[in-house]
């Protein structure tokens, strides 16, 4: 028999069956703790109040204790409360509210966390004292382990209500309480604590005759109240929640870097970021309700897409605060509920330069070489170098001369990391770009300019180079009707898009390369002479390969063991007949073309020896070397080729013989230990494993 359920009872003798059943449980249980007879045979036991006196046995609980449980420490009784903050605030006002009926009623009213410490309680000032006395205080841990069994304790494992009679209570100090408990759940179905109504049975107590009424309705009020607090808490929660939400919301629109703007239907400002608050520079507070229109000035088309219901993204527009003039990327996404009703919109302010530099970055846009990646000891490079390292140090423009292949962009590239490293290297070749699009490409445009622009119009290079170096390669091929416009924009330096009516501050470093005379080209009236004077403000002469003397070796074996270790092989040698044919070639094309022939003859050739069969065919069939007269030049083309012979030798020897290492050395007429020598000495061991 349930009972906790009202209506499993009969009408009639409530007295006696209540009474009997006290009794009876009350036997259970001597028979249980003296005599070990399992209660869960007796038929007036409910079976989950059985299986709680046999694990409250097993945990070792003493039924005659005097003292219930036992306490936290201080330190972890705010451990606790600020853990169960949320439920002590949300269950304790309306337990607050119940107090005077408490009283009358001569009930306790006790909260329970989810392991069982009592958070709050509220009752008669009587049964308060009582249970003090045996250690029901805040603080205090009632878990089933410590008091054995107990009706939150139940209610919260059964995750339903429970009421246990008296005797039902495993401990006997609490045999005189009727204790209806009601589980207190979240929204996820989980036990966070329990909410207790205990009535102690007093001795000239007429309870027997009242059982059935208390017993109906403290259990039905408990659950109640149960009911209520975690209705309570579901709105507290989502109220948490929500406001966790918006906190964040604000904490990471003040991180972004990019202005934030919220307005109404009216553009007017409802919400703005920091970033957006520095842009319009206003102030959060201030800011709100003033109309967004104005600092847009007479830019129709923003003023258009304010209150428009379509999204825009990336339109470029100019901003004018109380100081300056400013260029963003405007993003804007409506807040609508249909297709025509506005309510307002969200605007995107993205700082333009940083947008530049990040696109620059993304596409190359980024010098990567220095002055130490300049490979040559001759006295013409060094001096083309110093000379670069000086003019480095200013903000002049500079004019490199040199012909094709000598490496003027190395050395531009070089000029900027030393002296604009974390800006943008923007390089055009003037010469290959097509006529009808390097003034585009220069200068950009605005949207709509000609046919087959876009939309929101392009910034050009010239925008793009903002903060860093823009360099113009081949400058004697740039048209002579744009030279003028060019020139304008290096002495004011702004710059106006095709199509656009306003200007744009731009702060760049020009560096212009030719392989042209462009004096001549003045005195042709092909180059506009003062737009060569303002390029060639400093000038540097990088010299070509047939003047660098041994730096066509250096850089020769540069480029094979460079060429060879992306490739993961054994770098060749250069024979002395190789050797004395690249010092003696003119080198027409310069370093680019010596790069282009170590890369052929590495793949050319079969051995580990580079012959002169294995160069080009322009460089081995040239009537016309080069007449070398520099000693220093021949002295180490001769400590090379002794080398190269010696390499060429053993390598030979040891493939005649099928890398038998005694056979070899008595090919060579040396001994076995020399040759062992020689393979280490020449990295060549490969050879014979």
């Amino acid at each position: 028999m349930n009972w906790t359920n009202a209506e499993n009872i009969p009408v009639s003798n409530n007295q006696d069956v209540f009474t009997t059943r006290w009794r009876e449980l009350i036997k259970n249980k001597m028979n249980f703790l003296s005599n070990n007879i399992d209660p869960r045979n007796t038929s007036c036991m409910v079976p989950e109040v059985a299986e709680s006196w046999i694990r409250s046995k097993e945990f070792g609980v003493n039924p005659d204790m005097k003292t219930m449980g036992y306490m936290l420490s201080t330190a972890e009784i705010q451990e606790l409360i600020h853990q169960n903050s949320l439920l002590i605030d949300t269950a304790v006002p309306l337990i607050t509210t119940f107090k005077p009926l408490l009283e009358i009623s001569g009930y306790l009213l006790v909260l329970f966390s989810s392991d069982g410490t009592i958070l709050h309680q509220e009752g008669e000032p009587a049964i308060l004292s009582s249970f003090n006395r045996i250690n029901a205080v805040v603080g205090a841990v009632w878990s089933e382990k410590n008091v054995g069994t107990n009706a939150h304790s139940l209610s919260m494992r059964l995750k339903r209500p429970v009421q246990l009679l008296g005797p039902e209570h495993y401990c006997l100090q609490l045999e005189d309480n009727i204790s209806s408990a009601s589980p207190i759940m979240n929204e996820f179905g989980h036990v966070i604590g329990a909410l207790v109504l205990v009535h102690q049975i007093r001795g000239d107590s007429p309870w027997k005759n009242n059982f059935l009424n208390l017993q109906a309705h403290t259990l039905g009020w408990v659950s109640s109240m149960g009911v209520a607090i975690e209705a309570q808490l579901k709105l507290a929660q989502r109220n948490y929640a929500l406001k966790m939400t918006n906190s964040t919301l604000k904490a990471t629109l003040e991180y972004v870097d990019e202005g934030i703007i919220s307005i109404d239907h009216e553009a007017k400002i409802k919400h703005l970021n920091r970033e957006a608050s520095r842009i319009l520079r206003l102030n959060q507070d201030e800011a709100v309700g003033r109309d967004l229109k104005p600092f847009f000035g007479k830019q129709s088309n923003i003023l258009k897409a304010l209150t428009s219901v379509k999204p825009i993204e990336f339109l470029e527009v100019s901003i004018t605060n109380q100081i300056n003039e400013l260029q963003y990327l405007l993003s804007i996404k409506p807040i609508s509920e249909d297709d025509n009703c506005r309510n307002g919109a969200v605007l995107r302010l993205a700082n333009v330069d940083k947008i530049n530099a990040l696109v620059n970055n993304r596409v190359g846009a980024k010098a990567k070489f220095r002055f130490e990646d300049v490979i040559g000891n001759s006295e013409p490079i060094k001096k083309s170098i110093s000379l670069s390292k000086k003019y480095a140090c200013t903000n002049e423009n500079v004019l490199i001369i040199g012909e094709s292949g000598t490496g003027k962009e190395l050395f531009a590239q070089a000029i900027h990391n030393e002296c604009r490293p974390l800006g943008p290297f923007i390089a055009i070749n003037c010469a290959a770009m097509p006529r009808n699009l390097i003034e585009s490409e220069l200068f950009g445009y605005e949207g709509g300019t000609f046919t087959g622009a876009e939309r929101n119009g392009r910034p050009g290079k010239i925008e793009l180079a903002k903060g860093g170096t823009l360099f113009l390669d081949e400058i004697g091929d740039i048209p002579f009707e744009l030279q003028a416009v060019l020139l304008r924009v290096l002495e004011d330096k702004q710059v106006m898009r095709l199509g656009g009516q306003r200007s744009i501050d731009v702060d760049f470093r020009v560096i212009t390369a030719t392989n042209q005379d462009l004096y001549k080209l003045v005195a042709e009236k092909r180059f506009r002479q003062d737009l060569y004077y303002r390029l060639s403000v400093l000038n540097i002469e990088i010299p070509p390969l047939r003047d660098r003397g041994t730096d066509q070796l250096l850089l020769c074996q540069y480029f094979i063991d460079n060429y060879c270790e992306k490739r993961g092989q054994v770098p060749p040698k250069l024979s002395y007949a190789t050797q004395m044919r690249i010092v003696e070639y003119d080198w027409p094309g310069n370093v680019r073309q010596l790069e282009n022939a170590m890369i052929c003859s590495v793949n050319t050739t079969q051995s580990i020896i580079i012959d002169l069969e294995h160069l080009p065919k322009e460089i081995i069939e040239s009537n016309q070397p080069k007449q070398v007269t520099n000693t220093s030049t021949l002295a180490h083309l001769d400590v090379v080729s002794i080398q190269a012979a010696e390499v060429n030798a053993i390598t030979n020897a040891i493939m005649r013989c099928d890398k038998n290492v005694a056979l070899s050395a008595d090919l060579l007429g040396i001994g076995k230990s020399t040759l062992y020598r020689k393979l280490k000495r020449n990295n060549l061991t490969h050879l014979i494993k």
